[in-house]
């Protein structure tokens, strides 16, 4: 009688206790799921923190970038000067001005007052005083650099082109000298964001929306969810270009209780609409950039919930 042996396939660690099986195991799963939710909850709280630093820098960099493009440089200061200057009420105001200044050095002047405002106040807008308005301008913008409050507009060198476009008739009734008190344009207390937004930025404006960006790409690779964060993130720019927006009325609200005369308080109105259209139009664009990172977002998360495998596939 011949005797067959037969070799079972032992599999390893059978021979062992069982209690010591799982033990194994679980010190195998243990010590590789360890790392790995550790870089995840640091990758998670780096999304976070760099999240955050690009929700601040939003509003930041889009009041940076706006400055950098219309009161850090000389020439784009004296090109929204003239778009302030092309309103007639801000025309009327400086008639005003001038013509009260003539009037108190010539008082015989005063019985041509309406006509003598109305003629002013056309020639403001003649290209002819045009070039000598940029210098003002210039000048003015050199006091905002250099942080003098208030900010003034001397208008005396405009009277010698002015003098020059009045009717003879006129001119010839203007001294030769006349003292033109300057035009206070804006003082620090009632605006301070544009002084200290101009010292903050015109060294490194451009610094604040590059940090941002930066802050979003880090953000976004960090992320575990990168769909879901875009989303977060896009929704939350698009609010704070939103808020920003609406903001710009109460601001001159405030402000306009802080001029003086009617003629005034026009010509601020219509100034501070011609300053702040370009910062609402670039405001705009942020709010636009953050319905395009939604967009964004949500194709993100749509692709990697086609990525994920069915637990059946396994």
């Amino acid at each position: 009688m011949t005797t067959t042996e037969r070799t079972a396939s032992v599999p390893p660690g059978a021979g062992s206790s069982p209690r010591a099986g799982w033990h194994g195991e679980g010190h195998a799963l243990s010590g590789g799921g360890a790392p790995d939710t550790l870089n995840g909850v640091v990758r998670a709280l780096l999304a976070f923190l760099l999240a955050v630093v690009f929700v601040v820098l939003v509003p930041l960099g889009d009041l940076g970038a706006w400055a950098q493009r219309e009161l850090v440089g000389t020439d784009s200061f004296a090109r929204l000067g003239e778009q302030v200057l092309d309103q007639g009420a801000v025309r009327d105001a400086l008639a005003d001005r001038i013509v009260g200044d003539i009037e108190a050095s010539v008082p015989a002047l005063i019985g041509n007052d309406t006509t003598l405002r109305s003629v002013v106040a056309h020639e403001l807008g003649l290209p002819q005083v045009k070039p000598a308005f940029d210098e003002l301008l210039a000048s003015t913008h050199d006091q905002l650099r250099q942080g003098q409050d208030p900010l003034q507009l001397d208008l005396a060198p405009v009277l010698p082109v002015l003098r020059e476009q009045l009717p003879a008739s006129l001119a010839a009734r203007l001294p030769s000298q006349v003292s033109l008190a300057p035009v206070t344009v804006l003082r620090r207390s009632d605006a301070p964001a544009v002084w200290e937004g101009v010292q903050l930025v015109q060294d490194s404006a451009l610094a604040l929306p590059i940090a941002a960006m930066v802050a979003l790409a880090f953000a976004i690779a960090a992320a575990h969810r990168r769909g879901l964060l875009c989303i977060v993130l896009g929704v939350v720019t698009a609010g704070v270009g939103v808020g920003l927006v609406a903001l710009v009325k109460p601001g001159r609200s405030l402000l306009e209780h802080q001029t003086g005369t009617p003629s005034d308080r026009a010509a601020f109105l219509a100034g501070y609409n011609v300053v702040t259209q370009s910062f609402v139009r670039q405001t705009v664009g942020v709010v636009i950039a953050g319905a395009l990172l939604v967009v964004v977002g949500g194709v993100l998360a749509w692709r990697a919930g086609r990525n994920v495998r069915p637990l059946s596939w396994a």
